[in-house]
């Protein structure tokens, strides 16, 4: 045989055995794209009755304005030349005191707002955070392998220092996620 016919059985041999792997490369990922892909968990939407009940506005008003007009009523509708009975003074305490409620209940609906949005904002700055001091100790860490030893024990300390920092600041942020999660019952 000469080498001209080597060079081509060669060939031959090497586009036969690039043609098969081609093939079976294509088939694979042709499979792996095809696969299903896992779908995540739908949660169900709010439900809107309980967006009523939580909202501060909408409840707790209605219910005061009602009262309030509910004690006009009382004090039109009884002609007070006479004295008043006890069922009048009940009715006039029992008003207030369901005004009372209602302006407290919208207070604290308001309160718990607030502090939900606070807590997603102080988790939000506490990434924010986290990442710098992540970037920051990198960076500290790759300048302390290129200078000499001298400075390596205030560089060491310093690492320490912003990972004690850094754990402090991920126990505050799990602490924080907990207690949203607690609110958001």
């Amino acid at each position: 045989m000469t080498n001209e016919t080597m060079t081509t059985l060669l060939l031959i041999g090497v586009n036969f055995v690039l043609s098969v792997v081609g093939n079976l490369l294509s088939d694979a990922i042709k499979k792996r794209l095809t696969q299903a892909k896992p779908t995540p968990e739908t949660m169900p939407g709010p439900n809107r009755f309980m967006g009523l009940l939580r909202s501060p506005w909408i409840l707790p008003p209605s219910f005061i304005a009602a009262d309030v007009l509910w004690l006009v009523y009382d004090f039109r509708s009884h002609d007070h030349t006479f004295a008043i009975t006890r069922l009048e003074v009940y009715n006039i305490a029992a008003m207030a005191t369901a005004i009372w409620y209602n302006l407290s209940w919208m207070s604290m609906s308001l309160m718990r707002q607030a502090l939900r949005h606070q807590g997603e904002t102080m988790v939000a700055s506490f990434q924010q955070i986290s990442e710098g001091l992540k970037g920051t100790t990198k960076a500290l860490a790759e300048w302390k392998e290129k200078n000499d030893l001298a400075t390596q024990a205030a560089l060491e300390q310093a690492l320490a220092t912003f990972r004690k920092t850094g754990e402090i600041l991920s126990a505050v942020k799990e602490k924080n996620e907990k207690a949203q999660k607690r609110w958001k019952r």
